[in-house]
């Protein structure tokens, strides 16, 4: 994941060709999307975000997913301060 802290809040998600066919690169881009909206209420909306997906996801659950969402973006300090007590 990378972010840039911007004005406008723009989100990408990149699954490489090299992970698998298009099929599955297709899949993977809509479950990081999916697992992302669930948390962009609690979003700060002044950073820009690129998810990049590696070979780990194949074989992971949804739920997994946008586990590991949620804890990157905690990670990196990307929650409103506001929202914070939802983790608690």
């Amino acid at each position: 994941m990378y972010y840039l802290q911007d004005k406008n809040s723009n989100y990408a998600f990149i699954c490489p060709k090299k992970i698998t066919i298009a099929i599955k690169r297709n899949k993977v881009k809509r479950q990081l999307k999916e697992g992302f909206l669930k948390h962009t209420n609690k979003l700060d909306t002044n950073y820009s975000v690129i998810f990049i997906a590696n070979k780990n996801i194949l074989d992971c659950p949804f739920k997994k997913i946008s586990d590991m969402i949620l804890l990157s973006l905690i990670k990196k300090k990307l929650i409103n301060e506001e929202t914070k007590h939802f983790f608690n």
